[in-house]
């Protein structure tokens, strides 16, 4: 029902949870713990704590997504009235905040396997590159790239090319299915 309520009242009245700043803390509660520890519920008949400890870094990062999407929207979202976290803060403390709720998600997910969850979460440190450069990105310039022209941008932010992103997934998964089953 939680799931539900967030997802009509997200632009619904009279809560327009997108429209208050609320918008990305119903994302990360559903698309993380609530996705997470339903399925697992239904699966298993319990709720688990390690499922919902191990679902919030990802809520987190799934925010931190919505969130930096919202900075080229800036003046529409503000000019139609949609008050996000980004025209709350404006694009400064909005980068700041978005590079905190990163650093929050990484360092939980480091976390994780002293909390007793198994250290092959630590794969998940594997979006840490991106998400590094996506953090300096914002944080150097929030209020966007430079752009040539009908909008083609000068600077891909230092995020790698999608080829190499393959190459590692591929390698990944060669080394998960070569790992011995424990």
């Amino acid at each position: 029902m939680v799931g539900i309520a967030c997802a009509f009242f997200y632009h619904a009245g009279p809560l327009r949870l997108a429209y208050r700043g609320w918008g990305e803390a119903a994302v990360a509660l559903c698309y993380g713990p609530l996705i997470a520890t339903g399925t697992n519920m239904v699966q298993r008949g319990r709720i688990s704590m390690d499922v919902v400890l191990a679902s919030l870094p990802l809520g987190l990062l799934i925010a931190a997504f919505l969130w930096i999407n919202q900075f080229p929207d800036y003046r529409a979202d503000r000019a139609a009235g949609k008050r996000n976290l980004v025209v709350r803060l404006g694009r400064e403390r909005a980068s700041t905040g978005f590079a905190l709720l990163v650093a929050t998600a990484l360092l939980l997910g480091l976390g994780l396997p002293g909390l007793g969850l198994p250290p092959g979460l630590w794969l998940g440190m594997l979006a840490a590159q991106p998400l590094q450069a996506a953090v300096r990105r914002v944080l150097t310039r929030p209020r966007g790239p430079r752009t040539a022209g009908a909008g083609a941008s000068l600077d891909s932010g230092g995020i790698p090319p999608v080829r190499d992103w393959r190459r590692a997934g591929v390698a990944v998964v060669a080394d998960v299915l070569s790992s011995p089953i424990r």
